[in-house]
């Protein structure tokens, strides 16, 4: 399992920039809006990919916990 996690962050490269990013959009939004509109986008994950990541992620929990209205 822990192989399969970690070909997926490879492939969507998210092992550099992925825990930062979801560090600083809880903790400091402004400040990650900022630096990946400014220089530090190189360590920045796409919000793109975060997006499609996080989503994959709750339809993946939702379907496995059965989770109903």
């Amino acid at each position: 399992f822990k192989g399969a996690i970690n070909y997926l962050l490879d492939a969507w490269n998210m092992q550099k920039g992925g825990l930062y990013t979801l560090k600083w959009l809880f903790l400091n939004p402004g400040k990650l809006i900022r630096a990946y509109l400014g220089t530090e986008r190189y360590i920045i994950t796409s919000p793109f990919k975060l997006l499609i990541l996080t989503t994959a992620l709750s339809l993946f929990l939702i379907i496995q916990l059965d989770v109903q209205h």
